[in-house]
């Protein structure tokens, strides 16, 4: 060999890789070592990504950028219960919420909500707002009793409040 000539390198062993689709090769001690790519699975020459299609997974999962996973997380709205059917999120309200599932579960309004007395004053027994409060405190004061009541109907008792100030202030 001449003087100045470099001497030739020798073949690299990965050009072109013997190694197949979804694998990398490196050089160890001149020879090709071949293995799977991150994130798939396998092993060469067969390496594959756990998933293509949401058909490759459980029924319980999705395939979501080729790993099988749970589709719920962050799928549902705020107060709803989400579970999988056939590789797809369903959601649902909560017990108590309805709306939306996937935007927006709202708290199901309270109507028609009965209140029940055992024989006390209602003012002893249940906390009231405070308008409800004051018109017991007035019908108290104008009848000179404690008003006792079995079941309260907290709608129709109103009405007759309002009856009975309305005779009072005529």
């Amino acid at each position: 060999m001449e003087e100045g000539t470099l001497r030739p390198l020798p073949p690299n062993p990965c050009t072109p890789s013997p190694c197949g689709p979804n694998s990398q090769c490196q050089v160890v001690s001149g020879q090709a070592q071949c293995g799977c790519v991150p994130n798939m699975i396998g092993s060469v020459p067969n390496c594959r990504p756990e998933c293509v299609l949401s058909s490759d997974c459980p029924s319980n999962s999705a395939c979501i950028n080729q790993k099988c996973v749970d589709p719920c997380p962050g799928t549902c709205a705020q107060n709803a219960d989400c579970r999988v059917v056939n590789h797809s999120p369903v959601c649902n309200c909560a017990t108590g919420y309805t709306g939306d599932a996937f935007s927006n579960c709202r708290p199901i309004p309270a109507v028609g909500k009965k209140r029940y007395l055992h024989g006390t004053s209602f003012l002893s027994r249940y906390r009231l707002q405070k308008k409800e409060k004051a018109l017991f405190f007035i019908l108290n004061a104008l009848l000179g009793q404690p008003i006792l009541c079995k079941n309260v109907d907290l709608a129709s008792f109103l009405v007759k409040v309002l009856f009975v100030l309305r005779r009072f202030l005529i």
